[in-house]
């Protein structure tokens, strides 16, 4: 959370957001973000496990580790 200042932050990276997002105070931030011009005060809310990013590579883990009906299919083919 912003408690002084402000930015605008580039969030591509993980909201896909092409644009750099105005955060100022009060508003959240996501770890893992770029600050742009500006400068700010942040409160980490969040850390560990509970980040975005964290969950982010939770989700992937877990895609990695499931397979896809079409991929179960051809595997029950093949043997």
């Amino acid at each position: 959370t912003v408690i002084d200042g402000e930015s605008h932050v580039d969030e591509s990276m993980l909201t896909g957001e092409p644009l750099p997002v105005r955060r100022t105070i009060g508003d959240p931030v996501i770890g893992a973000t770029l600050n742009g011009n500006g400068s700010r005060v942040i409160r980490a809310d969040t850390g560990g496990a509970g980040t975005l990013l964290a969950q982010i590579v939770q989700m992937v883990a877990q895609a990695q580790r499931t397979r896809a009906p079409m991929q179960r299919m051809a595997d029950a083919v093949s043997y």
